[in-house]
C-alpha cells in the first residue's frame, strides 16, 4: 500500500471518529435537556396569582414576579429542571397557598442526598416540590418540602376536596395525597 492510500484511510478514520464524537455529544445534550422525555407528557401553560406575587408556567419554567404580571422577576426554577404541571393550594392548612410543582429533574436528590446513598443517578426522574412565597422575606420563594423520585409517573396533578391533591398518573389513575406532619402522603 503506498503513502497516498495511507493517508486516505488515515483521514476516513479521523472523520469517522470526528463524527462519532459529534453525534454522542449531541445526544447527551438532547438527553440531559430532556428530548427524550416520555411521549405521553403533557407540558403545561397556567398563571396564577401566588399570594402577593404572580407565577407563570410557560415552557417547562416556572417564573415569579413580585406584585403582579409586570412585576420584577424574583424567582425562577432552575435551567435543568423541568416543570410539568403546577397547583396553588393551602395543601398543609396553615391558611396560605402554596405552590405545588410536578418537575422533572435529574437524579434523585440534590445536593443534600441521604449519607447512605454513595452517589446521585443522573437520570430524569419525576417529583412534587411544595413552596412558600413571603414577599416580607429576602428570600422569598422557599422550598418547605421536596420529593424523591416518584415510584410512578404522573400526568397532571390537580386540586382536591379540602387540602387534598388528586395525581393522576399517565394511564388515567388518580390517587389522593394529603399533607401530613411533613410530606405529602398516599391517602387512597
Amino acid at each position: 500500500m503506498d503513502t497516498r492510500s495511507k493517508k486516505k484511510i488515515l483521514k476516513i478514520i479521523i472523520f469517522s471518529l470526528g463524527m462519532v464524537a459529534i453525534v454522542s455529544v449531541a445526544a447527551s445534550f438532547l438527553w440531559w435537556y430532556g428530548f427524550f422525555l416520555p411521549g405521553w407528557i403533557k407540558w403545561e401553560t397556567k398563571e396564577a396569582e401566588f399570594d402577593q406575587a404572580y407565577v407563570t408556567l410557560d415552557d417547562r419554567r416556572i417564573t415569579i414576579r413580585d406584585g403582579g404580571k409586570d412585576g420584577n422577576v424574583v424567582w425562577r426554577t432552575q435551567g435543568d429542571w423541568f416543570v410539568q404541571d403546577l397547583v396553588i393550594k393551602d395543601v398543609d392548612r396553615d391558611g396560605k397557598d402554596e405552590m405545588v410543582l410536578l418537575v422533572w429533574k435529574h437524579g434523585s436528590y440534590g445536593n443534600h442526598r441521604p449519607f447512605w446513598v454513595k452517589k446521585n443517578d443522573k437520570n430524569l426522574k419525576q417529583h412534587i416540590y411544595i413552596y412558600k412565597y413571603d414577599a416580607k422575606r429576602d428570600t422569598r420563594v422557599r422550598a418547605i418540602w421536596m420529593s424523591s423520585q416518584i415510584t410512578y409517573e404522573i400526568e397532571s396533578i390537580s386540586s382536591g376536596e379540602k387540602s387534598f391533591l388528586n395525581v393522576t398518573d399517565h394511564t388515567g389513575n388518580t390517587r389522593v395525597w394529603e399533607w401530613r406532619e411533613f410530606g405529602l402522603k398516599l391517602v387512597h
